[in-house]
């Protein structure tokens, strides 16, 4: 009886923790602004290799998520564009978890 015990927790024990070990998605923020410092609003963050992005909010933030299946530790880029600026670019690392990065654009 005990060895059946024994058996169902390491069961349990791996199938709580498979999914543990997965991939964890990316979460990408940060600010978008001109060279003095003011926000961009509505200013269009994306990364290149995927059909993800998002706009920028009133106060030039910009917020979204990169899914565990894309998140392996590969380079990719990010890219920052508003009409009238220069489109900025970052080759960024994916990793799991917070990722901040901050834009600065130069008029046109």
């Amino acid at each position: 009886m005990r060895r059946a015990y024994v058996y169902f927790f390491w069961l349990a024990s791996i199938l709580w923790i498979v999914p543990l070990a997965q991939g964890q998605e990316a979460l990408l923020r940060g600010t978008v602004a001109d060279v003095v410092g003011v926000p961009l609003i509505g200013a269009n963050v994306s990364v290149e290799e995927f059909t993800l992005g998002s706009a920028t909010d009133h106060d030039g933030n910009y917020r979204f998520t990169v899914p565990a299946e894309f998140v392996n530790g590969q380079s990719v880029t990010l890219r920052v564009q508003f009409i009238g600026y220069r489109t900025a670019t970052r080759v960024i690392t994916l990793l799991a978890g917070d990722q901040v990065f901050a834009f600065q654009l130069v008029l046109d």
